[in-house]
């Protein structure tokens, strides 16, 4: 059964074994890379004062967690989010009419299929069936 990462958040009372816990569950379900993001955000927030000992943490991890480390992740990670916003900027105008427009129609051509797929009686199912079929053979 998957861990969700958010049913054990951890904070400034967490011990050292429920933030490896932590980290294993996000590597799980994001994988390393954003899963190192969202860890090093979560431990920067858990103040000075923490329960955990920060050795066992870095043990269980295998993370560094220096302030010089830390930095560099949110670096990265910022780096990241303005790549591609930066992206999404140099577009003009029209372009991002034509985008969203897209993303739109997408949408409604996708909700229709679904919604005719949901809506077909016995009869039309047989008939799409049997027309899927022919086209196969």
């Amino acid at each position: 059964m998957k861990v969700n990462p958010i049913d054990i958040l951890p904070d400034e009372k967490s011990t050292s074994d429920e933030w490896v816990a932590f980290w294993n569950a996000l590597k799980k379900v994001y994988g390393e890379s954003a899963a190192k993001i969202e860890f090093i955000e979560r431990w920067s927030r858990r103040g000075a004062s923490g329960a955990a000992d920060v050795v066992a943490v870095q043990d269980g991890t295998g993370l560094t967690l220096s302030k010089g480390f830390i930095d560099e992740v949110r670096a990265t990670a910022s780096h990241d989010v303005a790549l591609l916003t930066g992206l999404f900027d140099t577009m003009g105008k029209g372009t991002k009419i034509v985008f969203w427009a897209g993303i739109g129609l997408a949408v409604l051509l996708v909700g229709g299929v679904v919604i005719r797929v949901i809506t077909l009686s016995s009869e039309e199912a047989g008939v799409v069936a049997g027309t899927a079929a022919k086209a196969f053979v």
